[in-house]
């Protein structure tokens, strides 16, 4: 959630984030704008599978997570251009589904 304010403060007419998705470095969240400059941070986050990244509004993933409870969340994605899947740890009855932004 911090990573997703701090790189909201960069993009106050798009809202759009960039998270690359990389296994053994984690999770980059980018925001860049002309006007306000670029913020990139990272994540420490334990991730399986392919390199993967895509474009999201940073107002929908902040949204799931302002409202769960649990302290960690599972990221699915397949690639940049079908949904992504945010499940949090340990309650598979819950699932919310964001859709990337094509640019």
């Amino acid at each position: 959630m911090h990573a997703l304010k701090a790189a909201s403060l960069f993009v106050p007419d798009s809202n759009n984030i960039t998270l690359e998705v990389k296994p053994g470095a984690g999770i980059t969240v980018t925001a860049s704008s002309m006007a306000a400059g670029e913020n990139t941070t990272q994540i420490k986050a334990k991730v399986t599978g392919e390199e993967n990244g895509a474009v999201f509004n940073f107002r929908y993933l902040l949204d799931c997570l302002n409202n769960l409870a649990a302290a960690t969340v599972r990221l699915k994605m397949i690639n940049d251009a079908s949904p992504a899947a945010v499940v949090p740890e340990g309650r598979d009855n819950y699932t919310y589904i964001v859709m990337p932004i094509k640019l």
